[in-house]
């Protein structure tokens, strides 16, 4: 195997996606690749720097390859499906890239993204913050669940079906933020008219 960085991090990421953050170390991805630790070293100094490397790799595709939406509530649909899109594909290697301080560049143009088109609905900045914290836990917390940290049904036997919850659920969660909106004192009848959520 030819050693770069792209094939150390590629190696890392199957690791963790294997047995999970805990069990990479140094001396066994050195060992993984075939190579010395000094090695190692040169293409990434440090566990560290090698997990901010991974949680920029996994989360690189959540910057958006989507065009201008019809409405705002569109625009966070389409972030939040393609957030969680990218972190389907490496479940453990996300929630290694949304503990890391500070959080991958990727992450943080979304959640720059997602504020813009908050307050350009029309939410203060406390609101717009609330919000998009909200929406990412959702998304999260969808994730652990389809990856089996939580549980796979609520009360009853109704079957999961990953992708229709996760859908149900944003529908749920973009009325109740649309109907925020709708409540301000300072909403016309006019705004409120053009702020209905797209059917």
């Amino acid at each position: 195997m030819q050693l770069s960085r792209k094939t150390v991090i590629a190696t890392a990421v199957e690791m963790i996606e294997a047995d999970g953050v805990e069990a990479v170390s140094m001396p066994r991805l050195a060992t993984e690749l075939g190579c010395g630790l000094i090695s190692l070293y040169n293409y990434v100094p440090s566990r560290d720097a090698l997990l901010d490397a991974i949680g920029a790799e996994v989360m690189s595709g959540i910057a958006g390859t989507f065009g201008p939406q019809p409405s705002w509530q569109d625009d966070l649909r389409a972030q939040l499906r393609t957030f969680r899109q990218a972190a389907m594909a490496h479940r453990r290697c996300a929630m290694v890239a949304v503990s890391r301080r500070p959080a991958p560049a990727s992450m943080t143009r979304s959640a720059e993204r997602a504020l813009a088109t908050l307050r350009g609905a029309g939410f203060g900045e406390p609101d717009a913050v609330r919000i998009a914290r909200t929406l990412a836990a959702y998304v999260l917390g969808s994730l652990l669940r389809e990856a089996g940290a939580g549980p796979d049904r609520a009360a009853g036997d109704y079957p999961a079906d990953a992708d229709r919850d996760f859908e149900y659920g944003l529908d749920l969660i973009m009325q109740a933020v649309t109907a925020r909106l709708n409540s301000r004192p300072a909403a016309s009848s006019r705004e409120r008219a053009t702020l209905q959520p797209a059917t």
